[in-house]
């Protein structure tokens, strides 16, 4: 099953381009949700990233305070890669 699933990666910087630890990040599956999983949060590592493994082929709105808001297609089997930049 997971072969199906794609992965997307996030990268958060501050409007300096420094890598952020700690930023939160939100995926939400576009169009709503049949399986109880339509959205996901977690927090950046220490070097600015967070990586959502085990996602639906679909396409998913990211949202990161500071940020704003960005759509991205997860395709199967592939690791998407998004990143964002913080206003402060």
């Amino acid at each position: 099953m997971l072969a199906w699933c794609g992965v997307l990666e996030i990268t958060v910087k501050d409007e300096h381009g420094q890598l952020l630890a700690g930023a939160e990040v939100e995926i939400v599956l576009s169009g709503g949700d049949d399986h109880g999983d339509a959205s996901r949060r977690a927090k950046t590592n220490s070097r600015g990233v967070v990586r959502f493994s085990g996602l639906r082929p679909a396409s998913y709105v990211i949202s990161a305070a500071g940020a704003g808001t960005a759509s991205v297609t997860v395709l199967p089997g592939e690791t998407s890669a998004f990143e964002f930049s913080m206003r402060r």
